[in-house]
């Protein structure tokens, strides 16, 4: 027989106490809404800019390095943002909102 100070591994009010609440209610995938929202708009702009770089010639002496490489490395950065939201999103137990930054 067992004493009742002793606990036995995986009980169920032991996995219960053990386990982080997950955010309820529609949180979750308003998050991600709201997320993929914002990045579409902060998206944009260098879009812009890399599209009317390179459809209109440039109207005196090039900049070099800035004009080429500029807005492409400002699209990586906000390329690397999205994908370390996803990670702590996901870590942190907000699947849709994580899944939506993963897409």
């Amino acid at each position: 027989m067992t004493r009742p100070e002793s606990r036995l591994p995986g009980r169920p009010d032991e996995r219960a106490a053990s386990r982080s609440p997950a955010p309820g209610g529609c949180a979750d995938p308003l998050l991600g809404l709201v997320l993929v929202l914002a990045e579409l708009t902060l998206g944009a702009l260098p879009v812009l800019v890399v599209a009317a770089t390179t459809l209109w010639p440039p109207h005196g002496p090039s900049r070099g390095f800035v004009d080429i490489w500029g807005p492409t490395l400002v699209l990586a950065a906000l390329a690397v943002v999205p994908a370390g939201l996803a990670v702590a999103l996901l870590r942190h137990r907000w699947h849709w909102a994580g899944g939506a930054q993963v897409l």
